[in-house]
């Protein structure tokens, strides 16, 4: 018997439908996961239930692709673990980068069910941090979602991205060659699906330096962008404001459509990292 935590009825229906989840032939599938890892080497991968159905529900339980994501997965933090491996969250800069609240979850999901958003603006300082210190901590964010948010997972996730305060030095640390290796972490190993990319309060500089990154993106995350100008927040991405959310960041009123808002609060200083990184 697999020791999965149970879904909501109404997740577990979009499970049903979206990924062609049966619930019965879970075990079966974890089961198989778990005898092709130990017949791997090379591989050193957790097998607990929670990780492993992460990963068959982000390939829609293709065995196989899986297999792929999870071999990928492990090769790539072996290969880059400067931006992709955190191997201790109680280092004073993991800290001090994380209480800047650059990186953010929305604690309620689209449409209740629906993507996970997870909220990103240029709200450190890039002569105390590195872009490295950014995207190790964005890394830590992906892995406690895959872990613990089964929302991520089914639904999948949507980026926002707010440039209200990004300065020269945080837009050329964005160079062509960290882009590639994000996209390709991501597209590769992740069993989170992308379902949309938001970015605004863009500068004309910015503009011009996200254009020429996203040059590198796959077709797929070019066609899902929504790029605001100024202060126009895309309304897709949660249609009102909800009145029990915490403002976490403070986003112009004047949107797209009218009552249209982004809330969000930083992820809690309660939360338990080294259980669920690993």
């Amino acid at each position: 018997m697999s020791c999965l935590v149970p879904l909501p009825a109404e997740l577990q229906k979009i499970a049903n439908i979206e990924l062609g989840e049966v619930p019965s032939r879970i075990p079966a599938d974890l089961l198989a996961l778990k005898e092709w890892i130990k017949k791997q080497p090379h591989l050193r991968s957790r097998t607990d239930d929670q990780f492993l159905i992460q990963f068959l529900r982000g390939c829609k339980y293709s065995v196989e692709k899986a297999k792929e994501k999870i071999d990928n997965y492990y090769r790539l933090k072996t290969k880059h673990p400067d931006l992709f491996f955190i191997a201790n969250i109680d280092d004073d800069t993991f800290r001090r980068f994380h209480n800047t609240n650059s990186h953010a979850v929305l604690p309620i999901p689209l449409r209740e069910s629906g993507p996970r958003i997870l909220f990103n603006r240029y709200s450190y300082s890039p002569y105390e941090f590195s872009i490295v210190d950014s995207l190790r901590n964005g890394s830590a964010v992906n892995e406690i979602l895959h872990m613990s948010d089964p929302y991520a997972c089914i639904s999948g996730v949507m980026y926002v991205f707010d440039f209200a305060d990004a300065k020269t030095p945080h837009l050329t640390a964005l160079t062509p060659s960290i882009i590639i290796q994000m996209i390709k972490f991501f597209e590769n190993t992740s069993p989170m699906r992308l379902k949309g990319l938001c970015i605004f309060n863009l500068s004309s500089y910015a503009h011009t330096i996200t254009n020429m990154l996203l040059q590198y993106a796959p077709m797929k995350l070019k066609s899902r962008r929504t790029t605001a100008e100024n202060n126009c927040v895309i309304t897709m991405f949660m249609p009102c404001a909800n009145e029990n959310l915490e403002p976490w960041s403070s986003v112009p009123s004047k949107s797209c459509r009218d009552k249209s808002v982004i809330l969000c609060q930083p992820i809690g200083s309660s939360t338990n990292y080294q259980t669920l990184i690993g």
